[in-house]
């Protein structure tokens, strides 16, 4: 089973050209091309796992709104993606990744206000970065995002709640605040400082 493992992992490290975020998958309808989207995007990957990591680290009491505001915000994004009403958000996504990441890191409790800033900033601006795609049916893309990111959202949230209960397991997720950190910087300064040819 390790060897098929990694023989599929070896395939895809020799082929990079599909991990285009913003090409769809061919053969696939615009729907099943919106689930995929958000795994092949890091900015969003990065961002989402921060964000769910951090409201795990506070008291769930205090969750209940900042998801409320995410997932409001998220479906207002998408929303006025679907006409187009929107920009690229990379840049500002792989920010706030790394933002969230070191918040993670230090492990500090911020203030009830800035998790709802964060939900909505991060819901938003996740959203209205799908407003260039040039699919058939915007509606139906962004409808398999929004499935796709509120699945992940919630996974997140609830594994980094279940894994902060013990001193070991909270040292791990602040471990991973530290890595989406580094590799939202990482991205970020290739993607400013570095010319495309």
């Amino acid at each position: 089973m390790r060897k098929k493992l990694f023989g599929i992992v070896a395939l895809l490290l020799l082929t990079p050209q599909w991990a285009s975020a913003h090409v769809p998958v061919p053969g696939l309808n615009d729907f099943y091309n919106g689930l995929l989207h958000p795994f092949v995007s890091l900015p969003h990957l990065l961002i989402l796992i921060a964000l769910g990591i951090l409201l795990s680290q506070h008291p769930k009491k205090d969750s209940s709104m900042p998801t409320a505001a995410f997932l409001s915000s998220l479906a207002v994004g998408l929303g006025l993606a679907t006409f187009s009403i929107g920009f690229s958000t990379e840049t500002f996504l792989l920010l706030g990744a790394g933002l969230l990441g070191f918040l993670i890191l230090l492990n500090w409790t911020v203030p009830y206000w800035s998790l709802g800033l964060f939900a909505v900033l991060t819901g938003l601006l996740m959203g209205l970065d799908f407003a260039g795609e040039t699919v058939i049916s915007k509606a139906a893309l962004n409808l398999g995002t929004g499935v796709t990111l509120y699945f992940v959202f919630v996974c997140v949230t609830g594994l980094g709640e279940g894994l902060g209960k013990k001193k070991w397991q909270q040292i791990g997720l602040r471990i991973m605040g530290s890595w989406i950190a580094a590799i939202a910087l990482l991205v970020l300064s290739l993607l400013l400082f570095v010319k495309k040819t």
